[in-house]
């Protein structure tokens, strides 16, 4: 076994041994919370780019890891997994709950492109439309114009 694989072994019985000491006594979650926040911090924010709803999330997924810690199976995965699956869960959630307000990560290059691809849509799809209305109004106006010659 070389080094890295031993560290890493020894890093998930550490991290095993919180999870269950932190099932007997929930103030031994300390370390766990300390340990992962950071990163289901980042991964929530780089999908939401809303601070406030990033440290409301992960609060929300540290609460529930904790309040589920019992249900925790140790599967040769680290703990964070489980703890990104969770996280990945409340995003899912938070994104049904708020289903007309989303929010992606551009810059201004992206956002002239995406407005003229944008208008180029609307316009290849408005033009045939426009064409077709055009042709009716002309088509009724001349209908009317030529009864009208007819009429006595």
């Amino acid at each position: 076994m070389n080094a890295s694989a031993l560290f890493e072994s020894n890093e998930m019985a550490f991290e095993n041994d919180l999870i269950r000491a932190s099932i007997s006594n929930p103030e031994n979650f300390g370390p766990l919370y300390e340990k992962h926040y950071k990163s289901i911090f980042r991964f929530l924010y780089q999908r939401l780019n809303q601070k406030d709803e990033a440290h409301d999330l992960t609060a929300e997924v540290f609460i529930k890891a904790l309040l589920n810690i019992g249900k925790y199976e140790f599967r040769g995965k680290p703990f964070i997994s489980w703890l990104y699956r969770i996280a990945y869960n409340e995003l899912m959630q938070f994104f049904r709950q708020k289903k007309n307000h989303r929010t992606i990560n551009a810059d201004i290059q992206d956002l002239r492109f995406i407005q003229e691809e944008a208008d180029i849509v609307y316009f290849e799809e408005f033009i045939p439309q426009l064409k077709d209305k055009l042709k009716q109004s002309l088509d009724l106006r001349s209908e009317e114009h030529t009864s009208e010659l007819q009429s006595p």
